[in-house]
């Protein structure tokens, strides 16, 4: 498995983090306009690192989602 460089790893807490995956993490100007951060979260559990993949997102509020 290949290391996490530096700049994608947004930690959560001392065992949850988000790795970032996509080109644009931390886009200037206007957050509230730019595109959304791709990636996945990670979990310590006992001596390793695991990957969570969610299967079935829920929908958002409403009709959206």
């Amino acid at each position: 498995m290949k290391a996490v460089e530096e700049r994608d790893w947004i930690p959560v807490s001392d065992k949850m983090g988000f790795v970032v995956t996509s080109s644009h993490p931390f886009p200037p100007g206007n957050v509230m306009l730019a595109p959304p951060t791709e990636g996945y979260f990670m979990v310590h559990t006992g001596n390793v690192w695991q990957r969570l993949t969610v299967k079935d997102p829920l929908k958002g509020p409403g009709t959206s989602g």
